[in-house]
């Protein structure tokens, strides 16, 4: 039982003694109730130094981890958690999971590898290929979960394929962790606020979106929860994938992969303008710059 909880129960438990008309106190003279209340007065005091005492010792206390990303599939059934290290990955049995998850290791800008905790094989039964999964800590960051359907792997898969789908998960990790820590739920679209507030308005997502998606979209947006058959056909030529109309953090990651990925941009209209955006700005240019690296 915590001292908190002791020390508001206790002065509660007296204060009804000394309330109650069956009580020692209330039958007895004054000054055995002014005993009594000394006694109080004593527990109270005792209780209370102990509280203060235990806030201002520094205590071990584990990070506490809050579901950001919760759009996993209940259905999907994880067939293997490895951890993100390199002895880790290079005991995984599977060769094609190794191979796929040492090149995300490769892959992954050197500030935000430390940020995948794990690594999974899920059967996502059809859909999708791969997903990033994040938990919002207690210290204002992430830690992230990788993972890679079992169908995907068994299949095959081109190493450009592979490139391009890593590069798109891991804009999900960079989109949502620049977008710490996060403001007030007032400050944005409800659609864009979470469970923990509003990403950061300067933030490179919260621009990308602010330039690109209308109050009107993030209303249907809100209303539907994906829209990518409509929003494709109504804006051709605004999206770099059919994949990229389903909501602002797709567009986003497909953007970013075109962006780091196709050197030319062979995208045009508002498709060219969303690859072209993130040329403007030294960070995105600098972490293509260090994924590419690695290709």
């Amino acid at each position: 039982m915590s001292i908190l909880y002791r020390y508001i129960t206790g002065g509660i438990l007296v204060a009804i003694l000394l309330a109650s008309p069956g009580s020692v106190a209330a039958q007895s003279s004054d000054q055995a109730q002014l005993a009594l209340l000394r006694q109080l007065v004593a527990l109270l005091q005792t209780q209370l130094a102990e509280l203060l005492a235990q806030s201002a010792t520094p205590q071990r206390t584990q990070t506490q981890y809050e579901p950001y990303n919760t759009s996993v599939p209940e259905r999907t059934i994880n067939l293997g958690k490895y951890s993100n290290t390199a002895r880790s990955v290079s005991q995984i049995p599977d060769e094609r999971a190794k191979f796929f998850f040492e090149r995300v290791r490769e892959l992954t800008p050197s500030k935000y590898l430390p940020l995948i905790e794990q690594f999974e094989v899920r059967d996502f039964r059809g859909s999708p290929d791969a997903q990033v999964f994040g938990h919002y800590r207690s210290d204002n960051g992430f830690v992230w979960h990788f993972y890679i359907d079992r169908e995907y792997l068994a299949n095959g898969f081109s190493q450009a394929g592979m490139d391009e789908l890593i590069v798109h998960e891991v804009a999900h990790i960079i989109g949502d962790t620049d977008g710490t820590p996060f403001e007030v739920r007032s400050r944005c679209h409800d659609y864009l606020a979470n469970n923990i507030g509003c990403p950061r308005l300067d933030s490179l997502y919260m621009k990308f979106v602010a330039e690109f998606w209308s109050e009107k979209q993030l209303d249907e947006m809100q209303r539907r929860n994906s829209i990518t058959e409509q929003n494709y056909a109504r804006n051709p030529g605004s999206f770099v994938s059919r994949y990229a109309s389903r909501n602002p953090k797709e567009d986003f990651a497909e953007s970013f992969a075109q962006f780091v990925l196709d050197d030319r941009n062979s995208h045009r209209g508002v498709a060219g303008e969303k690859v072209d955006f993130f040329d403007r700005y030294s960070m995105s240019r600098s972490l293509k710059e260090e994924i590419l690296t690695d290709l």
